[in-house]
């Protein structure tokens, strides 16, 4: 049995829309009032980009990218898996929200 203490992210975020598109950024930033906790370890999102963008009505373009650093120890193949299965879990999780609307 593998057990990994939790992980907690400290990040600024922008977001940009228009008419066509959604945009948002995310970068780890160090903030005086929010210092490392003990016990758990704080990973650094390096950067963080999603982008929308409106092909017709019916169809969109959706580009995610990451580049993370969970730190402390976890295995490189235990990462891609969970980063593969939660970037496909947000897409479906995007088609069931635009779908219900």
């Amino acid at each position: 049995m593998l057990i990994y203490t939790q992980r907690d992210m400290v990040f600024a975020q922008k977001v940009e829309e228009n008419e066509t598109s959604y945009s948002e950024f995310t970068k780890s930033v160090k903030v005086a009032d929010k210092p490392d906790v003990k016990k758990i370890v704080r990973g650094e999102i390096r950067v963080s980009c999603i982008k929308v963008t409106q092909i017709d009505d019916n169809k969109c373009h959706y580009t995610a990218m990451l580049s993370a650093d969970f730190k402390g120890w976890i295995p490189q193949k235990v990462v891609d898996l969970a980063m593969n299965t939660s970037m496909f879990d947000e897409v479906n999780d995007l088609r069931k929200a635009v779908t219900t609307r």
